[in-house]
């Protein structure tokens, strides 16, 4: 099983998450010498689950799936200026990195809030005397909702 705690994307099981499934119980399978009858995504959020019904077919699928990442992966290395090296923040976990001992030396982007601050109101758009008829302070103008 595998919990989301990401929303919801329909009454359907993205593509996405169903490749996770099949992949997850193809290797369950490789590890435990078993195949599990059904893998399954359960959304927290929603206290919703959606099954895949596991059998050879889907192992086989996810075989070729992993090969075909696999393949199209070392392709890209063959030919290094095909295969684009985005530094990122991510970059500090990454084995190939230099600050952990691999050969890569991208330069780590420092990292940077992607929301800004904003600055005080002064509501000078509202009129003076109505400012004073607003007691923003108090919460006695707010209803009590028990």
């Amino acid at each position: 099983m595998d919990y989301k705690t990401s929303k919801r994307y329909g009454p359907y099981l993205p593509e996405e998450y169903y490749r996770q499934l099949i992949i997850y119980a193809f290797l369950y399978t490789l590890e435990m010498g078993e195949m599990p009858k059904f893998v399954g995504v359960n959304y927290l959020r929603f206290d919703d689950t959606f099954f895949v019904k596991v059998g050879q077919s889907e192992l086989d699928e996810a075989r070729d799936l992993i090969k075909m990442v696999h393949d199209c992966i070392k392709e890209r290395e063959e030919y290094e200026d095909r295969y684009e090296q985005k530094p990122q923040n991510l970059c500090k976990w990454c084995s190939f990195h230099k600050s952990q001992g691999g050969p890569c030396d991208a330069v780590i982007p420092k990292w940077e809030p992607t929301f800004k601050k904003r600055k005080k109101e002064n509501y000078s758009d509202i009129d003076s005397s109505l400012k004073k008829d607003l007691d923003v302070e108090s919460q006695s103008q707010f209803p009590d909702f028990d």
